[in-house]
């Protein structure tokens, strides 16, 4: 197919009478655009540069949670204890899980998420252990409070 100026070619279903239009752009953004007639603005456009905007959400048919989304709740799974994460966080410069991310290349932006999702969880689940361990530093903290209270108003007998 070859035009002069913007292309397009429309491929409709008689049965619900909905069409889908495939269009490469005349005007000065020359984006590529696939789109139905019932959401014309919901469709996906590729841009020249390679960006490209989608009006609906995003779902991928690849692998995902190589990093073992959810794997941190169960039993068997071997979680490193806070101060090991950080460690191996800090030794190795980015989250464990998660691998190296290098300025201005390509990612696998499925195995990426799962990778996050997983650091994600690492990191609920220490907040929740430090949690317990502030409330238990609370409690200790009222007991030291009321000894002292009791040892001041001994004093001031």
């Amino acid at each position: 197919m070859k035009s002069n100026g913007g292309s397009y070619f429309t491929v409709s279903n008689t049965t619900s009478g909905r069409d889908w239009f495939f269009t490469h752009e005349n005007a000065a953004q020359g984006r590529f655009i696939i789109t139905s007639s019932t959401n014309p603005a919901d469709g996906l456009f590729l841009a020249p540069g390679g960006d490209m905007t989608i009006g609906g959400t995003l779902t991928t048919g690849g692998g995902t949670c190589g990093g073992g989304c959810d794997a941190v709740f169960s039993d068997e799974y071997d979680l490193p204890s806070i101060a090991e994460h950080a460690d191996a966080m800090w030794s190795l410069g980015h989250l464990p899980n998660i691998g190296q991310t290098l300025e201005n290349q390509p990612i696998n932006v499925s195995d990426k998420l799962g990778r996050m999702l997983n650091e994600l969880e690492h990191a609920h689940i220490y907040i929740d252990q430090l949690h317990g361990r502030l409330a238990e530093q609370d409690v200790v903290n009222q007991n030291l409070m009321a000894r002292l209270e009791q040892l001041e108003h001994l004093v001031t007998q």
